[in-house]
């Protein structure tokens, strides 16, 4: 029996309008010129004289030159292609009949997805001749390809060269808090009982209101707050110490239950963003309770490379900051402080940030500290103010760190009498070469006086510190 391939004799879909109200859109739009070459390539368009049109285009996009139609009919015909393309007068008629040119990335979409439709439909074809071929397995390796390697196909990576990247506009760097919390996903890493969940909440509050945040002015947006690990009644009290006598925003939204990435949490995240189109930042407390449970396979840094790649993606996808709260390893890091981060170091690398909070639990001042991938390095001191349990800047932690050593040096001296830097060391528990390093800089600046033997004393005169 004969079988007849029933797609030989049809059209394969196509929208010849769409075609040419892309490249008509190019012609006029500098926006378009390039933000097509993003989304089409030349084998998308069906009539190939279009894809002569489109490839003179992206050589002028290339050039960062217009591309009017004096410009493409001068490329074409410097590539020996200008009749292939139609000529003159259809180039005039294409950039003539352009309906709406601020549509381009519409028609651009039409072409594409009928493009990937011819595709499926050759695929198919192949598979079908190839099936009815009794002589050979061959149709057997061609599924296997398709199912292999199609999508990959389809979905080709982009790039661009050197000089294409450099007359990109891309924009800066958009914060939630300017200068401390970018736009993006960031993990807040703390030991327990420190403040992190405190503080994430007061970040939360100041967004909500379009308040400030560590002293920072931040815009206002709707924050979404996963507390996973508090009661309504913890909650509560919380927020009731923190607003005092304000209003509770409407714009803050808490939930104390939320099911796992891998368990339908990353969708429930991206349907309540999409609800919430003036959301602005997402707290995550704790990572643990939404991330995806460790396969025990040993892949340690992939399993954790992976866990934040879904909360990195909603956050660049949708242009807002997801904000994870994790913990730190018990033991120190002499070094960098970025190991001392729970979990593997796929952690760290797959978030554009991460927030260090450091607190000695007999005082109330602290350290935070910021590293991330498109920002310099923040250390902050900050003080807990335990009746509202809020967080407040007290200034650059280097300063605020000298302006103690400074006063405790003082203090030393003033108790000792005549005394050197050994011995003051010894008393303040610190390295020797630094407090060296102080005592000149405070003898300099008229605060200290060093005798011959190398001994300090507060000058006459000199008030408390």
């Amino acid at each position: 029996m004969t079988v007849k391939n029933q797609t030989s004799d049809r059209v394969p879909p196509h929208d010849l309008e769409a075609e040419e109200s892309v490249l008509g859109s190019m012609m006029h739009l500098g926006e378009a010129l390039e933000g097509v070459a993003e989304i089409l390539q030349a084998e998308d368009f069906y009539k190939d004289k279009h894809r002569h049109l489109y490839r003179g285009l992206c050589d002028l996009a290339g050039e960062s030159k217009p591309g009017d139609l004096v410009m493409l009919a001068n490329r074409l015909r410097e590539k020996g292609t200008l009749d292939r393309a139609g000529g003159s007068e259809y180039l005039a008629c294409v950039s003539g009949d352009t309906p709406s040119p601020g549509a381009w990335e519409h028609y651009a979409g039409i072409v594409k997805g009928l493009s990937i439709r011819r595709k499926y439909i050759n695929a198919g074809s192949e598979i079908i001749t190839a099936a009815y071929d009794l002589s050979d397995d061959y149709y057997l390796s061609v599924m296997s390809d398709l199912e292999d390697n199609h999508q990959q196909e389809l979905e080709a990576p982009q790039g661009f060269d050197a000089g294409g990247l450099m007359k990109m506009s891309l924009g800066e760097t958009q914060w939630t808090v300017p200068g401390i919390l970018p736009e993006g996903l960031t993990l807040l890493c703390g030991k327990p009982k420190q403040g992190k969940s405190f503080l994430s909440i007061n970040i939360g509050l100041a967004v909500a209101y379009g308040g400030k945040a560590l002293g920072e002015d931040v815009e206002y947006g709707e924050v979404l707050a996963l507390c996973l690990e508090d009661g309504w009644r913890r909650l509560q009290g919380r927020l009731a110490r923190m607003l005092q006598d304000d209003a509770a925003p409407d714009s803050l939204h808490f939930f104390i239950d939320w099911p796992r990435l891998d368990d339908g949490g990353i969708e429930h995240l991206e349907n309540w963003v999409t609800q919430h189109p003036n959301c602005r930042l997402i707290i995550v407390d704790t990572l643990a309770k939404v991330r995806e449970r460790t396969k025990g396979n040993g892949h340690i840094y992939l399993d954790d490379y992976s866990a934040l790649q879904p909360l990195k993606s909603l956050a660049d996808n949708h242009g807002i900051t997801v904000l994870a709260v994790h913990h730190l390893r018990k033991s120190e890091s002499l070094t960098d402080p970025l190991d001392e981060v729970s979990g593997s170091t796929g952690l760290t690398g797959s978030a554009d940030a991460v927030m260090i909070l450091k607190r000695s639990h007999d005082r109330s001042d602290s350290e935070l500290m910021v590293v991330g991938r498109d920002m310099e390095d923040v250390e902050l001191a900050v003080d807990f103010d335990s009746p509202t349990f809020t967080w407040q800047v007290l200034g650059p932690a280097e300063e605020y760190r000298q302006g103690e050593t400074r006063a405790a040096i003082i203090e030393v001296v003033r108790e000792s009498g005549d005394v050197g830097p050994k011995k003051i060391a010894t008393r303040l528990d610190k390295n020797e070469s630094t407090i060296k390093t102080h005592l000149k800089r405070m003898v300099d600046a008229g605060v200290l006086e060093r005798d011959g033997r190398g001994h300090y004393s507060v000058p006459a005169g000199l008030g408390s510190v």
